[in-house]
């Protein structure tokens, strides 16, 4: 059943300006209660064939799990006022965005609608969401393909040539995930 308080996992990724700042400013304002932010990784671009020269700029991402206020309808409508709230512009396809905002998972939910489809469509296919989701609910399960997170990074890393670069996470160290109120500012 989808409904307020149930747990929802969340992505986030950020290209434009200062992009982990957007990601935290963005997870400060999630319509979740109980938020625990993964590692922030960064990652390529995804681009179209077509996709202008300039639109080619690395990616922070992070995945959120938390407690839904709200029904998965209402929590999209927030998540895109948080959007625009944020200047995101959506010039196409994988264009640069100051933020963006997915809901991968909502418990244990399948819905396929127009506007939203639960689980999110590509999760299993984006490194940039399995990565840090794998940080902080390794044994999610995805309710149609029954692997759990941890399965499924594998399964990715050892069937697709990844485009990634790591780096030092902004929170938390190794495998543990903070709460948001013990994150640190940048």
């Amino acid at each position: 059943m989808m409904r307020q308080g149930n747990l929802v996992v969340l992505g986030l990724g950020s290209n434009v300006g200062d992009t982990k700042k957007n990601i935290l400013a963005a997870v400060r304002k999630l319509p979740v209660t109980r938020k625990i932010l993964s590692p922030i990784i960064k990652t390529k671009a995804l681009l179209t064939k077509n996709a202008p020269e300039e639109w080619n700029m690395d990616y922070h991402n992070a995945v959120v799990i938390g407690r839904a206020l709200f029904e998965p309808f209402e929590t999209l409508n927030r998540l895109k006022k948080i959007e625009k709230q944020m200047k995101k512009i959506k010039l196409g396809k994988y264009s640069p965005r100051t933020i963006d905002i997915d809901i991968l998972f909502w418990g244990k939910a399948i819905l396929f609608e127009k506007q939203l489809r639960i689980p999110h469509k590509e999760v299993l296919n984006r490194y940039f969401t399995l990565k840090p989701a794998v940080e902080i609910v390794p044994l999610l399960h995805h309710p149609i393909c029954k692997i759990n997170m941890r399965q499924a990074l594998l399964n990715h890393n050892r069937n697709t040539r990844r485009s990634f670069t790591s780096e030092n996470h902004v929170s938390p160290q190794s495998k543990y995930a903070k709460p948001l109120y013990q994150l640190k500012e940048y």
